[in-house]
């Protein structure tokens, strides 16, 4: 009969130990992203319950219908209150989980922000959207015959914007828009476009370019120096100091700024008589990302800006203007929120009339994972734990070989031999009171059985010289 081959002791061991380590390595990391995870949450929840109000501060809704001479002067600037919503949008869309979430973080956390996934949907009286999360460039612009009076470093004649999407579904192979994304992602802003000279199509705020051209700081100083418009000062440690601080307009003025053509479709324009001209200064960029799919309340939508779209405004009517979708748990908080902005010029709160209508209502949402910010901020912890947990399982295993297993399987190696002289492993003195009893045990029988062996030859040569003898 086949004899079962069994499985040697310091594997077995070793096993374990690992099966055991593993186990205290588990529980241990779950205690502590358990433990890191709340600690988000808390710096989350404070930093977002009130997510509508930090866009409502970035839009300066709050100084604009708190004064009205502001109000009035927002109002009557063409595009002013569209610019107010899509720069609430561009920098409420930068909220993150600050790196000092935790001023005792230990020294393997990587102490990074974390992005929130917001959305934020601007919509009049009767639920038509305004304005929301996407990419679009926004600006300051002057008509041309504000811009040919010089009248760039002036009050701006309005407020206007473009969409970016638009450029995606154009025929052509390359987005016309694709300069704005470079750029954008390699510094962060639009700051290096001096000026652009859009031709379009108004429709309110908006303008639809056929034909556009930029100019970037370096055209604008080389023409500044090529026109003799640079400006040296003297500062107070004596240095000297050019200004290059001429407005657009009058550097235009010399015929020197070379405009770089983005794009242009005029020949493709429809209504060629409709099309303005307009000089945007210094634009702003919106890029957003839409984060995926999410699941709130048992629904599924493609994005929180979805979710917005699709429930905002009938849960704005439903909630009473209190949150409607709020969720509080460990691996998903998402709030939403809705505020509304009406101009009280005028009214009488004495007469106990109906309210006048809202001039916008402006939908929010923001929404994140403390669970997932907390493994990924961990993710050093992790890493170090394991490679420690391996390093112990080695250690003791190496430990318990020397001191356990290898002393068993040279006695035993000695007694399969047939009991020939053996030693401790590499003749070092054994630590361990069984390996040394065993050993101790063997060396006694050794001895016992070299005298019996003893014995026995004696008694054996005197028999054959007695059987010689007779």
């Amino acid at each position: 009969m086949k004899q079962k081959k069994r499985i040697r002791s310091i594997t077995a061991i070793t096993l374990w130990i690992s099966c055991f380590t593993f186990i205290l390595w588990a529980f241990s990391t779950y205690a502590i992203t358990l433990a890191t995870a709340e600690s988000m949450y808390q710096a989350f929840f404070r930093q977002c319950s009130d997510y509508a109000g930090y866009v409502d501060m970035t839009g300066r809704f709050d100084a604009i219908y708190g004064n009205d001479e502001s109000l009035e002067y927002t109002k009557s600037t063409p595009g002013n209150m569209d610019y107010q919503m899509m720069q609430a949008i561009t920098f409420s869309d930068a909220l993150q989980l600050n790196s000092n979430w935790r001023h005792d973080s230990i020294g393997v956390l990587r102490k990074q922000g974390y992005k929130f996934q917001t959305a934020v949907i601007f919509l009049d009286k009767d639920g038509n959207v305004l304005h929301e999360s996407g990419d679009f460039v926004y600006f300051t612009y002057l008509t041309e015959e504000a811009w040919a009076a010089g009248s760039d470093g002036d009050a701006a004649s309005g407020f206007a914007w473009f969409d970016l999407s638009y450029g995606e579904q154009l025929a052509d192979p390359y987005d016309p828009y694709g300069l704005f994304s470079t750029t954008y992602n390699g510094v962060g802003s639009l700051y290096d476009f001096v000026a652009l000279r859009i031709t379009g199509h108004m429709k309110g705020a908006e303008i639809v370019p056929v034909k556009m051209s930029y100019v970037n700081k370096s055209l604008y100083r080389q023409a500044v120096e090529s026109a003799g418009l640079v400006r040296t000062r003297t500062d107070d440690d004596g240095s000297l100091i050019q200004e290059y601080n001429t407005s657009v307009s009058d550097v235009d003025g010399t015929g020197l700024l070379d405009w770089q053509v983005m794009f242009d479709r005029t020949d493709e324009a429809d209504n060629r008589s409709d099309l303005v001209t307009i000089y945007a200064l210094y634009p702003w960029m919106s890029k957003y990302d839409d984060g995926g799919s999410i699941n709130l309340n048992g629904g599924v939508y493609g994005s929180l800006l979805t979710m917005l779209a699709e429930r905002g405004y009938q849960a704005y009517l439903d909630s009473n203007f209190m949150s409607f979708a709020d969720i509080f748990r460990l691996d998903n908080i998402t709030i939403s929120a809705v505020r509304q902005r009406i101009d009280f010029r005028g009214y009488d709160f004495t007469l106990n009339e109906p309210l006048p209508e809202p001039d916008f209502i402006m939908l929010t949402a923001v929404s994140g994972s403390p669970l997932t910010y907390a493994i990924s901020e961990l993710r050093n912890v992790y890493i170090f734990s394991i490679i420690l947990a391996i390093l112990i399982v080695l250690i003791l295993r190496a430990i318990i070989n020397a001191n356990l297993a290898r002393p068993i399987e040279t006695v035993n190696r000695g007694i399969s031999d047939g009991w020939t002289r053996t030693y401790s492993p590499d003749d070092k003195p054994l630590k361990w009171r069984e390996p040394y009893q065993l050993g101790e045990h063997y060396e006694d029988t050794l001895d016992k059985l070299r005298l019996n062996r003893n014995e026995m030859e004696r008694m054996s040569a005197a028999l054959n010289d007695k059987e010689r003898k007779e």
